[in-house]
């Protein structure tokens, strides 16, 4: 622990309902704020670098902002849910892959989003969207693997047939 850095251990009569604690270092401010007996909620902010109330509710304002966070939050739970619908992800040790497979699946929600924005493309499902999406990736490397002489006459036909 660094010099002048020291433990304090709070009594309960310090711990009230309403109570808050701060800590605080150059860059972040931790808060132990106790809305209800028995229970503390503890957050961690870098945009909050001082102790404030608010005068009306005279809870800390990060509290307060962390209220605004979970009342717009809904779009990440939102994405979330079509991200499982729909997936490409796999197992995989390689985290790596797993980020691939997380921007991959994020972006496919994307694209179908920006897809159906324009009024002159037609309707379809998104199922259907991402299969199309799929084929088009893989087109080009399917016809590079059909040039190739090396591969069998019958998987270069098989490939021919998928693109067309």
């Amino acid at each position: 622990m660094e010099e002048g850095n020291s433990i304090r251990v709070f009594t309960k009569e310090e711990k009230g309902i309403g109570s808050a604690l701060y800590g605080f270092t150059k860059d972040i401010t931790l808060i132990s704020y106790v809305p209800q007996k028995n229970k503390a909620v503890v957050l961690v902010s870098s945009s909050h670098h001082h102790k404030s109330e608010d005068p009306e509710s005279a809870k800390p304002h990060i509290i307060l902002d962390y209220k605004y966070y979970n009342c717009t939050k809904g779009g990440v739970d939102a994405i979330d849910e079509k991200c499982s619908k729909f997936s490409c992800s796999r197992r995989s040790r390689r985290w790596p892959m797993t980020i691939f497979y997380r921007v991959f699946d994020v972006s496919t929600v994307n694209s179908y989003i920006l897809y159906n924005s324009y009024p002159e493309n037609p309707q379809i499902e998104r199922s259907d969207f991402i299969k199309e999406l799929a084929l088009q990736l893989v087109t080009p490397h399917l016809q590079r693997r059909s040039s190739n002489t090396f591969i069998s006459r019958k998987l270069r036909f098989s490939i021919f047939r998928d693109i067309e």
